[in-house]
């Protein structure tokens, strides 16, 4: 018997940005996949500070963005026993609208 599969395309931005060691002054180019679709390079901006930036590194400036896209693949078994189970999508929306 096959294994059915659960897919999703998921769409995001691949940032490549200049970053700075504060304790030792050093740059290093860092690169981040952003999940998600982006309408201003500000936005894209503060989520990749968000992700990369820490006690001793600061993100300075993006040097690049481009577009990615990539499938992602689980077995329908395992997505039924790691997902919440609502009896409707109006279920799913109070539960979500009370988070």
């Amino acid at each position: 018997m096959s294994k059915n599969y659960i897919t999703r395309t998921v769409e995001g931005v691949k940032v490549t940005a200049l970053c700075l060691d504060i304790e030792s002054a050093e740059p290093s180019n860092e690169v981040v996949i952003l999940n998600g679709k982006f309408k201003r390079e500000a936005a894209i901006e503060k989520a990749a500070k968000t992700t990369l930036d820490t006690d001793t590194m600061k993100m300075v400036h993006i040097i690049g963005v481009e577009p990615v896209s990539y499938l992602a693949v689980m077995e329908e078994s395992e997505f039924l026993k790691m997902s919440k189970h609502y009896a409707s999508r109006e279920e799913f929306a109070k539960a979500r609208n009370e988070e």
